[in-house]
């Protein structure tokens, strides 16, 4: 989450996930071909994804790509990683959950492009607890006619398992907010419902809404365990001394919850050569409509 080049070499289950939703949803979309268009994109980290899979997808007549994170770190190396493709790329550091987002370096750029015509957000919501601010700031931040491209985990094991650590004696110093950092809608029994509920508050017309079973198999054991720790939150509050344990136990957990979805027992030879990971994903397509 804060480790941007480890991240970009241990995202290829989020760029798989990515690509097949831009393939299947980008088409839907409306694009004008008289105005040019400006188009957010949130949760960007280290803009790998930013620029390599949404800006090649985009109509030649988008004047202009925002990638923003949270992370001034995923900021700064994805400003310095893709400083070829500005002006038309660019990237903001703010927090999409801000109370006061006018305020903020994205809210100033919303307003001097007099707001964006499209918003995409992959793998970035499920890491907000106050959905509802987040919604309502990117209703705020589209124009009339706006549209947005929603990807969320509803449910995974790799949640599970930070919450696994959290009731570890050797770790729950460490891991004791571990349900802040879960998806919102893990525990949920119909999170298409519950997410359709807070996109309805924020006042968006929803086109489409889905969940789905997805899975990815990882080429090896060692890069299920980079992409554990490109997302593990607490990996940077454990001592430099402890964190080859972490990790170990943090991939025993894992494992263990990665049992649990395929309904199996938890095992060495499990532990040794189950290498697919099973999560839900929710997809929405919204709009902003406003009266006339």
């Amino acid at each position: 989450m804060h480790q941007p080049a480890l991240y970009s070499r241990s995202n290829d289950m989020q760029r798989e996930s990515v690509s097949r939703v831009l393939r299947e949803w980008a088409g839907r979309l409306r694009w004008s071909r008289e105005e040019q268009e400006a188009v957010l994109d949130v949760g960007c980290g280290p803009g790998d994804v930013t620029a390599q899979l949404l800006l090649p997808r985009l109509p030649s007549s988008v004047r202009v790509l925002v990638g923003h994170d949270v992370s001034e770190e995923m900021v700064r190396h994805a400003a310095a990683a893709h400083a070829a493709l500005a002006p038309r790329l660019r990237f903001l550091c703010t927090d999409i959950a801000a109370r006061d987002l006018p305020a903020t370096p994205l809210g100033a750029c919303a307003q001097q492009l007099q707001g964006f015509h499209k918003v995409f957000s992959f793998f970035t919501l499920n890491w907000v607890l106050d959905q509802r601010t987040a919604l309502c700031n990117i209703f705020s931040l589209l124009r009339p006619g706006g549209e947005a491209l929603l990807v969320v985990v509803a449910n995974s094991p790799l949640h599970d398992a930070f919450l696994a650590l959290q009731k570890h004696p050797r770790w729950a110093s460490y891991t004791h907010d571990a349900i802040s950092l879960i998806a919102p809608y893990h525990y949920s029994s119909d999170p298409i419902n519950d997410f359709s509920a807070v996109l309805q508050e924020a006042d968006f017309h929803i086109h489409s809404c889905r969940l789905e079973r997805v899975s990815y198999n990882f080429p090896s054991m060692q890069e299920i365990s980079n992409a554990a720790i490109s997302l593990n939150p607490f990996l940077k509050r454990i001592p430099e001394e402890l964190k080859t344990k972490f990790i170990e136990d943090s991939m025993t957990e894992i494992q263990r919850e990665m049992s649990k979805v395929l309904s199996i027992n938890f095992n060495e030879t499990f532990e040794r050569n189950n290498k697919t990971l099973s999560y839900s994903l929710i997809s929405a397509h919204v709009e902003k409509i406003t009266s006339s």
